[in-house]
């Protein structure tokens, strides 16, 4: 289920890239947490979504 968190926030960046080229201004804001970096035994599905949308967000700039 923490899988979702990750892919849901693709094509919501995608739809906001498609609107913000052509103004060729806007910003994308996600929402992570610090352990996406960091990690704590028995919760790395977890890590692993905040991961993902924390290396996601910093692959746009």
């Amino acid at each position: 289920m923490r899988g979702i968190v990750a892919i849901a926030d693709v094509p919501g960046m995608r739809e906001a890239v498609r609107v913000m080229r052509p103004l060729k201004s806007g910003s994308v804001i996600n929402i992570s947490s610090i352990w996406g970096s960091a990690a704590v035994a028995g919760a790395h599905s977890y890590h692993a979504a905040k991961g993902a949308v924390r290396n996601m967000s910093k692959k746009q700039r």
